[in-house]
């Protein structure tokens, strides 16, 4: 009679898996990389997951360059689909903080996006955000963190804080004012939001006209 094997968890497998030069390339940690492949060896897929893991892994902004019109919208998709695979990848492994983290850029080192909980304050820390500006008044809805609380996570992590609620009673020359000073004092990144990150766009721009 055989012996049964132990049994093993299942482990997760790629979909695409990479080739032995495919990962060679996006493992390397030479700066720059010189490829002499063939057509239709997988070049866009490959340069785009290494430009974006490698943001990632310094927290820089990458840039894309193609020849034409036509390539740049190709590896514009190719980024989307690994960006999309790297959330489904985090799901998987429990890290909840990708979700509702809608991020837009509005300057050089300057982002806002949608109400972050106290646990993604540690990832915006961990991935180079210096700076916290919280355009949302205290008591929108319930279960929302209190700006103290916001305020303390961020001083334990070493990041600049400033509470300047837009909205309700809340006196909007003030806040404009407030993110004014943010943005001439605090460090960089700097990351703003409200509910949604609206108001923090709309606080952004009239600091920056001068509103």
């Amino acid at each position: 009679m055989l012996a049964r094997r132990p049994s093993e968890p299942a482990r997760p497998r790629p979909i695409i898996p990479l080739l032995d030069y495919q990962r060679e390339d996006i493992e390397s940690p030479a700066r720059f990389r010189w490829n002499c492949w063939a057509r239709q060896t997988g070049k866009s897929f490959t340069k785009s997951l290494r430009r974006i893991l490698r943001g990632l892994h310094r927290h820089r902004n990458q840039v894309f360059l193609s020849a034409g019109e036509r390539q740049s919208r190709e590896l514009m998709e190719k980024a989307r689909q690994h960006c999309q695979a790297l959330k489904v990848a985090a799901d998987f492994y429990g890290h909840g903080w990708f979700h509702d983290m809608s991020i837009r850029q509005l300057e050089d080192g300057v982002y806002a996006g949608a109400q972050p909980t106290l646990s993604q304050l540690e990832v915006l820390s961990k991935q180079g955000v210096k700076a916290i500006v919280n355009h949302r008044p205290d008591g929108e809805e319930p279960g929302q963190p209190a700006s103290s609380q916001l305020e303390a996570e961020a001083q334990r992590l070493g990041m600049q804080y400033v509470h300047a609620p837009l909205g309700g009673s809340a006196p909007v020359a003030r806040s404009v004012a407030s993110t004014r000073k943010a943005l001439e004092e605090f460090a960089r990144p700097l990351f703003m939001f409200c509910r949604s990150g609206a108001r923090s766009e709309m606080a952004y721009m009239h600091a920056r006209s001068g509103g």
